[in-house]
């Protein structure tokens, strides 16, 4: 069971030995428009410069256009295309703009959120997805999916440690008390993976180098 190729499906109710793949509608329609506006731009570029931008070098005139063109693809790629939750037989994978985190069931408690998602970690520890957070919130976030996707990862957690499901609303009550002290945990469970997206970053300026060098030579 999957919530389909994009992750733009409906969350369903039990895994089921399938795969979950969960992004927001509103931010990869967004990102998919604002690639297309840039790259058409890119394209004309490429194509003509134009006399207001010429300094009598072919290459030169197409290539300093990558100052913009670059950091906007890399930003739409980053903030509104990469964020994702993917729910599996492994655990729950979180991908944020430049973070990931991957955490086997063994580790996971369960999931709290109303329009965000939190998975909660053995420990009390907890990671929140990007996907449904501040930015996404709102009239970007259709109603339900948070806490479909909430009730699912709880389910599942508690099915596999032996446990009942939560009888008390999971996408409204706190899995964790948030009054008084809480010990920090020596081995934490949760360990965020820094991805600031070098090697992207790189590919995308050596493509656009390398457009602008044959873009010129056909000039």
């Amino acid at each position: 069971m999957t919530t389909a190729v994009l992750g733009l499906g409906r969350v369903p109710s039990s895994l089921a030995g399938g795969r979950v793949l969960v992004r927001q509608p509103g931010a990869l329609v967004t990102g998919l428009f604002l690639a297309l506006v840039f790259g058409t731009m890119a394209v004309v570029v490429l194509i003509d410069p134009g006399p207001e931008n010429s300094t009598g070098r072919a290459f030169l005139d197409r290539w300093v256009f990558g100052a913009v063109v670059v950091p906007a693809l890399f930003g739409i790629r980053r903030f509104l295309l990469r964020p994702r939750i993917v729910v599996d037989e492994t655990g729950v994978l979180l991908d944020n703009a430049f973070s990931s985190c991957a955490l086997p069931w063994a580790d996971i408690e369960g999931a709290r959120g109303g329009g965000y998602v939190e998975v909660v970690g053995t420990d009390g520890d907890c990671t929140r997805a990007l996907v449904y957070g501040p930015a996404f919130s709102g009239p970007m976030t259709r109603e339900g999916r948070p806490t479909a996707l909430v009730a699912l990862i709880r389910a599942e957690a508690a099915r596999r440690a032996g446990r009942d499901g939560p009888s008390e609303d999971y996408a409204a009550s706190a899995l964790v008390a948030d009054e008084g002290p809480r010990a920090v945990a020596t081995d934490p469970v949760i360990h965020p993976r820094a991805d600031y997206g070098i090697a992207e970053g790189v590919a995308l300026a050596v493509v656009w180098t390398v457009a602008c060098a044959i873009a010129a030579g056909l000039v």
